[in-house]
C-alpha cells in the first residue's frame, strides 16, 4: 500500500525527532520528485537552523612552512627543501576548525543533492544559499561507517542530533545513474530492512511526544535461566525491545514489523508470522516484571498491507494483540489509531 508523502514527512519528523510545522509548508507541491523534494525541504530547514546556532568546531592537524616553530617539527622534509637556512620550518600543529567530519558529511550531502536534477529549482536555490557556509570544509565521499562515529568523537548539539540521521538516510537512498555523473533517489520503501528501522523509531517517538502516561523506552531482557554459566549465557541471542510502555497500572512491550504480509498462508489457512509471536512471547516470559501482580502486555504493530488487524489473546497469564495501522489514511486519523491502541 502506498505511503501519501504528507505522511512520510511525519514518519521521517518523529523517527528523528524534526520539528513538525505547518504541513503546507512542509510538503512541497513544486515539480519533480514529491519525496525527494521532502528530504531537500526538510535539509534544508534544519540545516539553516543549526547554521542559526553555530557549526561546530574541533581540532585538526595542518601542515604548513613557518617563519619560526609550532607544533611539531618535520624535519626531513625541511631538511630536503633546506628551509632552515631561510629561517623556516615545515610544522603540524592543531588548530580550532569547522573541517570536522560531522561538517564534512553534512557538506557531502548537500553536494550528492545538486547533482539529482529531479528536484524542484527553487530547493536547489535554498540549499546553495546554506552550502556557501560550510567553505572552509572540506568535500569528502562519505561511507556508512562515518556516522557511526560521530556520537562517541563529537560532542554535537541536539541541531546536529537532527541533520545527521537525515544526512545518512539521504546518502543510503541517492544512488549514482549509470554511465553518468547524477544520482537519483532509489525507492525505499521497498527497503523492508530501512522500513523497518524507521518505523521502529517512528512509533517510539510518537508515544514519546503525544501521549504524557507512559514512560517510553527500548530495554533489555536477560534471560531467565537456571544455570550460573557464565560462558553458556553467552550464546543466548540478546534480547531488546522495539517499544517499552511503562507506567503505575500497565507494561506494555510493543514489537514492530514492517513486512509486506502480516499472515502467511498455511494449509490454506491464514496465519500469524510464528517467528514474530514467539520472539514476543519471549520478551514477555523473560522481563522482570513477568511474574509481578502487574502482568507484562504484548503488542505485535504492522502496517496495513492487505487486510487491517486487530486480534487479542491471552497467552499464559499476558494478554497480547496484534494490530495494524493504516499509513495510507490521512494523519488525523494515524495518530487517533496510535493512540488508541495504547488506551
Amino acid at each position: 500500500m502506498p505511503i501519501p508523502v504528507q505522511n512520510i514527512y511525519y514518519l521521517l519528523s518523529y523517527a528523528w525527532d524534526l520539528p513538525l510545522e505547518k504541513e503546507e509548508n512542509a510538503v512541497t507541491a513544486a515539480p519533480g520528485d514529491k519525496v525527494l523534494n521532502l528530504l531537500a525541504a526538510l535539509l534544508y530547514r534544519n540545516t539553516l537552523r543549526l547554521l542559526r546556532q553555530g557549526l561546530a568546531q574541533g581540532y585538526a592537524q595542518k601542515t604548513e612552512v613557518l617563519s619560526g616553530i609550532k607544533g611539531k617539527i618535520a624535519v626531513t622534509a625541511t631538511l630536503q627543501k633546506d628551509l632552515f637556512r631561510e629561517g623556516k620550518a615545515i610544522c603540524t600543529y592543531e588548530r580550532l576548525s569547522l573541517d570536522i567530519l560531522p561538517n564534512q558529511l553534512i557538506k557531502a550531502t548537500l553536494a550528492q543533492l545538486f547533482k539529482t536534477p529531479t528536484f524542484a529549482p527553487e530547493l536547489q536555490h535554498s540549499l546553495q544559499s546554506v552550502y556557501r557556509h560550510f567553505e572552509e570544509v572540506s568535500l569528502i565521499q562519505p561511507k556508512d561507517a562515518d556516522f557511526t562515529k560521530l556520537p562517541t568523537t563529537y560532542g554535537l548539539n541536539k541541531y546536529y542530533g537532527r541533520v545527521l540521521p537525515l544526512c545518512q538516510f539521504i546518502q543510503q537512498n541517492l544512488l549514482p545513474e549509470k554511465g553518468g555523473s547524477n544520482f537519483y533517489l532509489a525507492d525505499f520503501m521497498e527497503d523492508e530492512q530501512q522500513m523497518g528501522r524507521l518505523f521502529e523509531y517512528f512509533v517510539r517517538n510518537f508515544y514519546r511526544q503525544e501521549q504524557q502516561i507512559f514512560q517510553v523506552k527500548s530495554e533489555k531482557i536477560t534471560w531467565q535461566t537456571d544455570t550460573d554459566e557464565a560462558n553458556n549465557l553467552d550464546y543466548l541471542p540478546q534480547m531488546k525491545t522495539d517499544i517499552s510502555l511503562l507506567s503505575e497500572a500497565r507494561r506494555i512491550i510493543i514489537d514492530t514489523k514492517f513486512y509486506q504480509q502480516a499472515l502467511v498462508q498455511r494449509y490454506d489457512k491464514q496465519k500469524l508470522i510464528s517467528g514474530h509471536l514467539y520472539q514476543l512471547f519471549a520478551y514477555l516470559k523473560n522481563h522482570p516484571e513477568s511474574n509481578s501482580d502487574l502482568p507484562v502486555e504484548g503488542m505485535l504493530l504492522y502496517p496495513v498491507v492487505e487486510q487491517e488487524l486487530s486480534l487479542n489473546y491471552q497467552l499464559h497469564g499476558h494478554k497480547i494483540s496484534i494490530n495494524t495501522i493504516n499509513l495510507a489514511q490521512p494523519w488525523p486519523q494515524i495518530k487517533e489509531g496510535l493512540l488508541g491502541l495504547i488506551s
